[in-house]
C-alpha cells in the first residue's frame, strides 16, 4: 500500500528518528519523556493504519505490527533506563 503522506511529513520524521537515535545512544535520565511521545504516536498512527488495512482489506501490515510490537518495548527500556540512573545533577 502506497503512502498518501505528504514528503515534508517524511522528512519530519527522519529528523525526529535521527534525534531520537542520538538520545538512545547518550541515554540521559529524562530518555522516557521523548519515547513516551513518539511511542503515543506510532502505536497510534499504526494501530489505526493497521486496524482499517484488516478490516478494510484482509491484509496484514507487517511494518505496523513491527512498530506496535517495539514501541512498547522501547518505552520499557527508556523507563528502566530512568530508574536505573543515579540523579544526574
Amino acid at each position: 500500500m502506497q503512502s498518501t503522506a505528504p514528503p515534508w511529513r517524511h522528512a519530519l520524521f527522519v529528523f525526529v528518528d535521527a534525534v531520537l537515535c542520538g538520545l538512545l545512544i547518550w541515554k540521559p535520565r529524562w530518555l522516557y519523556i521523548p519515547v513516551s511521545l513518539i511511542a503515543v504516536q506510532g502505536v497510534l498512527s499504526h494501530g489505526t493504519h493497521a486496524w482499517r488495512l484488516w478490516f478494510v482489506q484482509r491484509q496484514v501490515d507487517w511494518l505496523s505490527v513491527a512498530v506496535l510490537l517495539y514501541m512498547p518495548l522501547l518505552l520499557l527500556a527508556a523507563f528502566l533506563n530512568a530508574r536505573g540512573r543515579p540523579d544526574e545533577q
